[in-house]
């Protein structure tokens, strides 16, 4: 059962595509860290179970080493700051090993990266978030499309859950597209 932030971040995340040709898993490495001032309380307790979203991003570049934790932090703030949202709003981040599939399993790629987990609790200081469903799923759904673009990934995994429950997993792509040696 999770009970805390540090629980959801420390949980594996496992997704396969509705389709079959996308399938993937992320491990948790290290103890979870945070950004921000820490406002969210570790352990919560609502009538009305909390919304969160967790992304899986990537440090390679195809199969290449490019990104470390900084460069993720600096590229979510910057979505931030576009969107009019504080900067010293807080969310936890997970380091871990990201294995998935893409091209329908011709390439499965292995790579350092990290989980971010956004919380929506109802008493968060980061009261411009929208707290609606549609409304958190679509900003957070946005700021992967942005992350893919900023960070030249393929695809981000975005987990929506509601008390700890999954209720919808997709994998994003940028607008942007991608080089054409990316993979040699």
């Amino acid at each position: 059962m999770i009970r805390t932030v540090d629980d959801l971040l420390r949980r594996e995340s496992f997704f396969t595509s509705p389709d079959k040709s996308h399938y993937g898993c992320f491990l948790p490495r290290g103890n979870p860290s945070y950004h921000g001032k820490r406002i969210n309380p570790t352990e919560f307790k609502s009538s009305d179970p909390p919304y969160c979203a967790t992304l899986l991003v990537g440090f390679n570049v195809g199969p290449k080493p490019k990104w470390k934790m900084n460069h993720l932090i600096t590229a979510v703030n910057s979505y931030l700051r576009q969107k009019d949202l504080p900067l010293d709003a807080s969310y936890g981040y997970q380091k871990g090993v990201f294995t998935h599939s893409s091209d329908k399993g011709e390439h499965v790629v292995t790579e350092n990266s990290a989980r971010i987990t956004i919380l929506r609790l109802p008493y968060s200081n980061w009261m411009k978030l929208p707290v609606k469903p549609p409304i958190f799923q679509n900003f957070c759904f946005q700021l992967a499309e942005y992350l893919c673009d900023k960070l030249i990934q393929k695809i981000i995994i975005v987990t929506i859950s509601k008390g700890g429950e999954d209720i919808e997993t997709r994998g994003m792509t940028g607008f942007k597209p991608l080089p054409k040696d990316l993979w040699k």
